[in-house]
């Protein structure tokens, strides 16, 4: 699915770009998912860490 590190990083940074537009709320996004990031992936699914456990609550919530 992915050739290289760098497209995973450009691939995850569009993916924020899409998220906040989508929350529009700029508080929530930067507490809780900006300084996400991909630890790995696994055929087609990505594993994100996020700084807290609100934030993966509220991420796995939103979007499992």
């Amino acid at each position: 699915m992915f050739n290289s590190v760098s497209e995973i990083a450009m691939m995850w940074q569009k993916i924020l770009t899409d998220l906040k537009k989508e929350i529009n709320d700029n508080q929530i996004f930067s507490a809780f998912i900006e300084d996400s990031y991909v630890d790995e992936v696994k055929g087609n699914t990505l594993y994100i860490k996020v700084r807290s456990q609100s934030s993966a609550t509220l991420l796995h919530g939103k979007y499992n």
